[in-house]
């Protein structure tokens, strides 16, 4: 049987994404926290160029690449949205709008992207429903 590791950070929307596709696809994997100021060998060994989070490892070998680049981009401006003040956050919120805008027109009257059902586009979106979740919580806004 396939050894699976991943190693990751609680509150990365990255580590989520890759935690809901294993747990979809009924895959039984070890979670490994990782400390962002103090990264672990095993990180540094897995990816040695990035030393970033999520890596998943499948008997021995690192996977460390992310995909769906529209999404995390639009996810670290709206990460970035809430760090900043005055009309930088305007226009952060703008380009927010701007993107959730693109989600639904994509969404339209289906449930998911594909259709019926839940695949891989839905997983990597949701990283956007996870932290505009968070943020309003945090800043009482509605987006």
């Amino acid at each position: 049987m396939a050894q699976v590791k991943l190693l990751g950070f609680w509150y990365s929307p990255f580590s989520h994404r890759v935690e809901w596709a294993l747990k979809i696809k009924g895959v039984k994997y070890e979670y490994i926290e990782e400390d962002r100021n103090n990264k672990s060998s095993l990180l540094l060994q897995s990816n040695p160029i990035q030393k970033k989070i999520p890596v998943l490892i499948h008997n021995g070998k690192p996977i460390v690449e992310s995909v769906a680049k529209f999404l995390d981009d639009k996810v670290t401006a709206l990460v970035n949205t809430f760090f900043r003040k005055g009309q930088e956050q305007e226009k952060g919120k703008e380009k927010v709008c701007e993107m959730l805008k693109v989600l639904d027109n994509e969404l339209k009257d289906k449930k998911f992207f594909v259709g019926d059902k839940f695949g891989f586009a839905d997983i990597v979106a949701n990283l956007v429903a996870l932290w505009l979740g968070v943020y309003e919580g945090a800043s009482g806004e509605l987006y």
